[in-house]
C-alpha cells in the first residue's frame, strides 16, 4: 500500500493513499476495464477503460487501446488515445502513441509523446523536472 504526506501535494502520486487494483509485470490483460479505484499497470493491457478514479502505467507497463479515467500518470507506454477527466501526468521515460485530452496536462522532460494535445476547460500545460531525491519511484 502506497502512503502520501497529508499536505502540500506536489505531484499526482502525492495524494495517493492506495491502489486497489494492480497489474503485475509478467501479466497481460485482453479486455474492457470499468470501475471505480485506482489501478496500477506494471504489465500489458489490450483494451479499453473507463476508470473513476487513476490509472498509473509504470515504467514496464504498456496500455494499448483508449484509456479513459479522471487521472492518467504515465511513467511507461501507451499506444491509444488518452482521456483524463482531471488531468494527464507523462513522466521523464513516459512515451505516449496517440491524442491526448484533459484540463490539466503535466509533461516532465524526457516524456514523449506523439500525437495531438487537446486541453478544456482550464488551459494549462504544465511542464516540470523531477526535483526530489526521495519519493514515490516509478521503476520497478
Amino acid at each position: 500500500m502506497l502512503t502520501a504526506r497529508k499536505n502540500n501535494y506536489r505531484r499526482t502520486l502525492d495524494g495517493v493513499m492506495r491502489f486497489s487494483s494492480a497489474i503485475g509485470e509478467n501479466t497481460t490483460i485482453n479486455g474492457q476495464f470499468t470501475g471505480g479505484e485506482n489501478i496500477m499497470v506494471r504489465g500489458t493491457v489490450r483494451g479499453n477503460s473507463d476508470v473513476k478514479g487513476m490509472i498509473v502505467i509504470m515504467d514496464s507497463g504498456c496500455w494499448m487501446g483508449h484509456l479513459v479515467a479522471d487521472v492518467v500518470v504515465v511513467a511507461g507506454r501507451v499506444e491509444g488515445d488518452i482521456e483524463a477527466r482531471e488531468k494527464i501526468e507523462i513522466v521523464s521515460g513516459g512515451h505516449i502513441v496517440g491524442d491526448i485530452r484533459s484540463p490539466i496536462i503535466a509533461m516532465e522532460t524526457g516524456a514523449i509523446h506523439e500525437g495531438c494535445m487537446h486541453m478544456f476547460e482550464k488551459v494549462q500545460v504544465s511542464l516540470f523536472e523531477e526535483k526530489r531525491c526521495e519519493g514515490l519511484a516509478l521503476t520497478t
